[in-house]
């Protein structure tokens, strides 16, 4: 609600920077731009050609007035002249112009241009008034906004918040650690002079991260410590009798990891263990265990996964597996039916298991007896989230796992202060997955060795890295879709699955794949987790050079979960040589432990907070501004006095110091 206090800041512009992940004014100034624009170097109307940018200084010949085109649409349309070429201005959605720009003044504009037949018109351009110019000069930042929250609109908040609000670093001496002062750096982010100072000022605002977030795992590491309170039944027993309702044997990784699980519910501490292993060899299994003998020694267990698409194929394996031994479960969603019920099952001790995503975290949700508290892609997970669900028990078991030790996580373990079991094994008849670099001009190729496979009984996922086109480089899974479904697999059944479906329509999209119904599913990465289809062979990655190494890892997992020959096809259009040097990567390698170390060399350690999972750009740390960080770390002591003044600053630890001394 503090945002409230920066001008120009209504509840309808609260509600917009809520739906980026923007809860204050630490996350709004942390919201990188995804890139700059040289406002110096862009070229006006009369040189610009159609599709580009233009940036032009123009004086308004004609005041803007409301039309209603042949369609039935309602924009603004205005015309104005740089004193080379008259052209026209449109405005969609945008009433305030009519009043904004007045007849006869002088404005900057950039925007889109389109042109034809020598006309040339800018679609709902920014614009600023020419003699008190701010914001278009310079670098110009743009960021990754959608909905109706504009460019210049988001722009003037951030500058409104950067003159209203004191910024502290969660390091009380910032210039004695040798840092740059936090303040400095959020103006620089958002206000560069230069490119050099934009990379200093992320590269700060990635370390205040980090370290906001280690701070923050060293308190909940010494809650974790806690005594326990109740013991759980004869561990040995539960553990027979659940191997013996399992249609398959454990590997001998599973069986260790069990022996780990056993030995933390045991002792007088409380668990805090992470669980990796790669991707397909068998965690959930180990994670089922934890969950069940919370269940059968009288206490509730929560399962806490990151998407829909997971919890709902966790639902099934726990219920299929768990219901001949007398454990219900539930799945508690955002768009869960009958939600009011099943929260009176929880609060009634009825359920024994709660699947859920973020859902769980609401306040709605309490639980009669949680003792056990499993997270599934911990890494998609801020600590300040974990806790915000440990709250809702007296004291908790937490078991947390990773497909892959994606960077993040593996700088997450080097403070965390968390126990660790690696699962090395995979089940035994799996077969490798060839994986290919495929070259633009060979994507055609590709996709009609995908029909041919289709049409012969296999099964494979397209993945594209966004829902709609917003960067020409890019693929979008919704023209792609339309696209190959009315010609090269115009003879294929084909689904699509995105995050902006309703959950019924991406439930149809789920089953009808893994029943076979379709043969093609084309996607977003919303198939990264959950997604367990035997009979599908073939992974096609769009955009490939978008991802990191380890989510392709992870994507690459969703097919070879059978026995026959599986293929993993890496798209890269327009990637720099770089890029390609990189994927090569997956073609020699098949260890996602091997994969992560190298990503965390390539790309750095990932957003630690988990904001920028939300909106914003990615700001990833180099090891050697980790281990600087790690120097930092050590020198801050955790007294009663700096957790209240964490508590000021970050506004997000659900753990009061007195809790803590």
């Amino acid at each position: 609600m503090e945002l409230l206090n920066v001008k120009g800041v209504a509840e309808t512009r609260l509600k917009q920077l809520e739906s980026l992940g923007i809860t204050g004014a630490q996350t709004l100034l942390g919201f990188a731009p995804k890139r700059y624009v040289d406002m110096q170097t862009l070229p006006g109307v009369s040189a610009c050609a159609d599709g580009e940018m233009a940036l032009v200084r123009a004086i308004i010949q004609s005041a803007p007035r409301a039309v209603r085109s042949r369609t039935g649409r309602r924009y603004i349309a205005a015309r104005a002249s740089d004193g080379a070429k008259t052209f026209n201005l449109m405005f969609f959605n945008a009433p305030f112009v009519l009043h904004a720009l007045k007849e006869g003044e002088e404005y900057v504009f950039y925007g889109r241009a389109s042109v034809k037949r020598g006309y040339v018109t800018l679609f709902s351009p920014t614009f600023e008034r020419a003699h008190t110019l701010n914001r278009l000069k310079g670098l110009m930042p743009v960021y990754a906004l959608r909905g109706s929250m504009a460019q210049g609109v988001f722009s003037r908040i951030v500058r409104e918040c950067l003159a209203s609000f004191d910024v502290k670093s969660v390091v009380p001496d910032e210039e004695g650690a040798g840092l740059i002062p936090l303040k400095y750096a959020y103006a620089a982010l958002h206000l560069p002079k230069s490119e050099a100072q934009a990379q200093e000022a992320l590269e700060r605002v990635a370390l205040e991260r980090f370290l906001a977030s280690a701070v923050q795992s060293k308190i909940l590491g010494l809650v974790s410590k806690a005594a326990r309170s109740q013991s759980y039944g004869d561990l040995n027993a539960l553990r027979q009798s659940f191997q013996s309702i399992l249609p398959y044997k454990l590997t001998d990784g599973q069986d260790r990891a069990i022996s780990d699980i056993i030995a933390d519910l045991s002792s007088e501490k409380l668990m805090n263990r992470l669980l990796q292993g790669d991707v397909g060899c068998g965690k959930t299994a180990v994670a089922v265990f934890a969950l069940y003998a919370a269940a059968a020694s009288g206490f509730q267990a929560a399962l806490l996964a990151p998407t829909e698409v997971l919890c709902q194929q966790h639902y099934r394996t726990l219920s299929n597996l768990l219901l001949p031994l007398g454990v219900r479960c539930v799945c508690l969603t955002g768009g869960a039916r009958e939600r009011k019920t099943l929260l009176g099952k929880l609060e009634s001790g009825e359920a024994e298991i709660a699947i859920g995503t973020h859902a769980l975290l609401s306040p709605d949700v309490k639980f009669r007896n949680l003792r056990l508290i499993a997270v599934d892609e911990q890494q998609r997970f801020g600590v300040a989230q974990r806790a915000a669900l440990e709250q809702k028990s007296q004291a908790a078991d937490v078991l947390s796992m990773s497909a892959t030790p994606i960077p993040r996580t593996l700088s997450l373990s080097l403070y965390g202060g968390l126990n660790k079991t690696e699962i090395r094994e995979k089940p035994a008849g799996r077969a490798e997955v060839l994986t290919r670099i495929v070259p633009e001009e060979r994507q055609a190729d590709m996709f009609e060795f995908i029909a041919e496979r289709a049409k012969a009984g296999s099964s494979a996922y397209i993945v594209c890295p966004l829902i709609y086109g917003e960067d020409d480089e890019l693929t979008a899974a919704q023209t792609l879709y339309e696209n190959l479904s009315k010609n090269v697999l115009k003879d294929v059944p084909c689904g699509l699955l995105h995050g902006s479906m309703s959950a019924a329509k991406k439930q149809a999209a789920l089953t009808q794949f893994s029943s076979g119904e379709t043969r093609v599913l084309v996607s977003t990465t919303v198939i990264e987790v959950g997604m367990d289809v035997p009979e599908a062979d073939i992974m096609c990655i769009m955009g490939a050079q978008r991802f990191g190494l380890s989510q392709l890892h992870q994507l690459r997992g969703r097919v070879g979960r059978g026995t026959k020959q599986s293929w993993c096809f890496l798209c890269a259009n327009g990637a720099a040589h770089s890029s390609h040097e990189r994927l090569k990567a997956l073609t020699e390698c098949s260890d996602g432990f091997e994969l992560a170390d190298r990503d965390l060399s390539d790309r750095g350690a990932g957003d630690f907070m988990g904001r920028a999972q939300s909106g914003g750009t990615a700001l990833p740390l180099t090891k050697a501004q980790i281990a600087s960080a790690l120097e930092i770390l050590d020198k801050i002591l955790l007294t009663p006095e700096y957790i209240e003044h964490f508590r000021s600053v970050t506004k997000n630890l659900p753990i009061s110091p007195a809790a803590l001394s």
